[in-house]
């Protein structure tokens, strides 16, 4: 939950950063509007390695972690 309007703001730009695969990750491994699924079954319904979804989660929180301290800088 956020409760700033600025904070809102830069967290919804940064996860413009991210592409489509990442999104889908981010959003069911922290369960963002769905069910909190763990990475094995990410994996399966994705047909992908769980090693590579890990991957795939660790690099998107990377790019968002950078995204949204410059977008805050900016306020």
């Amino acid at each position: 939950r956020v409760h700033s309007e600025p904070i809102e703001a830069a967290v919804d730009k940064a996860l413009t950063t991210l592409d489509e695969r990442e999104i889908r990750v981010i959003n069911a491994f922290f369960g963002i509007n769905q069910e909190h699924e763990t990475l094995a079954e990410i994996a399966e319904d994705m047909d992908l390695k769980r090693e590579r979804v890990r991957q795939i989660r660790d690099k998107a929180v990377r790019k968002l972690r950078k995204a949204y301290k410059f977008n805050l800088q900016k306020i």
